[in-house]
């Protein structure tokens, strides 16, 4: 049982955390430079938001046939939203007398309850936005330009 419990709660941070493909967005400025947004939920560390933007630059950079880039800005952003209001449940039974042997019992009936009260935590939502400038390989680029097929493959575990 405990490890069904385990197996459970692990789906379910994983079905929790913003996948690759839902977080980020692409804007095309021209043939060289990209807008890329890209945005998580609370399961989704600030961390996990930045590299999805990378990500997301090292595939344009390598479909559309060029070798490098590099990131012209850079904006990162968090949202906090604030606890939410707090709930009571409660649950009530009543408990009638179980009669012994056929004898009549006075028909008094207890209800029992029980309640439990509940906030939704705050949460955090962080985004981040690049504007990426790509290179071909004949091209001279920057010493800070990053290599598209390098990133792409250190941050394939971030694809899902």
């Amino acid at each position: 049982m405990r490890h069904i419990i385990i197996l459970f709660v692990a789906l379910f941070n994983v079905a929790c955390v913003t996948s690759y493909g839902d977080a980020v967005s692409v804007t095309q400025l021209n043939d060289r430079a990209y807008l890329i947004q890209s945005q998580g939920n609370e399961f989704t560390s600030y961390n996990q938001v930045s590299k999805y933007a990378l990500l997301r630059a090292a595939d344009i950079c390598i479909y559309r046939n060029f070798t490098k880039f590099i990131v012209l800005d850079e904006q990162a952003g968090a949202t906090t939203t604030q606890a939410g209001a707090s709930n009571t449940v409660t649950n009530c039974q009543d408990q009638a007398p179980v009669p012994i042997l056929n004898l009549p019992i006075p028909q008094q009936t207890k209800t029992r309850c029980s309640s439990y009260t509940y906030t939704t935590p705050p949460s955090t939502v962080y985004a981040n936005t690049l504007r990426v400038y790509l290179f071909k390989d004949d091209e001279e680029s920057p010493p800070e330009a990053y290599d598209c097929e390098i990133i792409s493959s250190q941050l394939t575990a971030y694809r899902n």
